[in-house]
This record gives C-alpha cells, structure tokens and sequence, in this order.
C-alpha cells in the first residue's frame, strides 16, 4: 500500500526529512548536475502538475533550462542528492522500479512512494526510504537485485552461486 497523502503531504514527502535542505543542496549544485536531474526527472516524474505546467517544465528542462523545475521537483532532487544519489543513481532506481511498479504499488506495508493516479505518469520516491538500495549498489549488490532485497527483505530465495577464478579469488551470487 503506498502513503495516500494530500497535495501538502506528498510534498513534504517528495522534499525528505529536512526541506530546507533539501533546497539549499539543490540551490548549490552546478548547472550541469541540475540538468542532469532535470533530464532524469523528464523521464521519470516526481510529480505530475498537469498538462499545462509539464509544458513549461519539460521543453526548457530538455534544452537545458533548469529554472522552472518547480518547487516539488527541486527538493525532491535536493534530498535524494543529499542521501548521496546522483542523477544516473535515480535514474537507474526508477529503471529498475519500472520492474516491480505493480509490486511497488501494492507491496503490503510499503512506504517508499506516495499515490499516485498513474504510476506510468508519475511515481514520487520518499527519499529516505531508497537510502538502503542506494548503499547496497554501492556495496557491489546489483541494482535490481538491491531493489528486490529492499523490497522483499532477506526473506526472498536468491539463486546462489559461486566462481572460484584461476587466481584463487571467489565470486559469490548473494
């Protein structure tokens, strides 16, 4: 079940523990780290202000104008940057959520997106809720895999497996 919030709530949400943060982190990023959270979020939006506001948002946003983002969208940038993401790390989770989107959505108990009337449109990602996958990609754990364990726990039966290489070094399949 996803958080169903009113319009003030999913902001907050969409804006992380700390709003305020979350603005002053993206108010100190460079313009080409701006645009590639303006590309990313073209693809995948945090929010979805209708027809008529995603006209001025997204033909400036894919020319590189970052100015009319809107405010929902640059904290939302701001505080997954602040967990340490990047643009490509965001993009790469919502590839990966695209997997599951149905899972997501009616995965019992789950708090890591708020509702959304067509999760193909828009799908807000808390970001505190994704801080875990984002430590596991960088622990080496593959992106779709760190989403699942994230998802599902440690409850999920993996195929394991293991290489040993000619130099004595062990891959193993977690």
């Amino acid at each position: 079940m996803t958080k169903n919030l009113g319009a003030n709530d999913q902001y907050r949400a969409l804006a992380g523990d700390d709003p305020d943060l979350a603005l002053a982190r993206w108010e100190t990023m460079g313009r080409r780290e701006k645009q590639a959270w303006a590309r990313a979020m073209v693809d995948f939006l945090p929010t979805n202000p209708g027809p008529t506001m995603l006209s001025f948002i997204i033909g400036p946003a894919r020319a590189g104008d970052t100015s009319n983002l809107g405010a929902a969208w640059e904290h939302n940038a701001g505080a997954f940057s602040l967990l340490g993401f990047d643009a490509s790390d965001f993009y790469t989770l919502h590839l990966c959520i695209r997997r599951r989107v149905g899972d997501l959505l009616s995965h019992a108990g789950t708090k890591y997106c708020i509702a959304t009337h067509n999760p193909d449109n828009a799908l807000g990602l808390i970001p505190e809720d994704w801080a875990e996958w984002l430590r596991r990609v960088r622990a080496g754990v593959s992106p779709l895999r760190a989403l699942d364990v994230v998802l599902d726990g440690d409850t999920r039966t993996w195929p394991r497996a293991t290489t040993t290489w000619d130099d004595g070094s062990v891959d193993v399949s977690v």
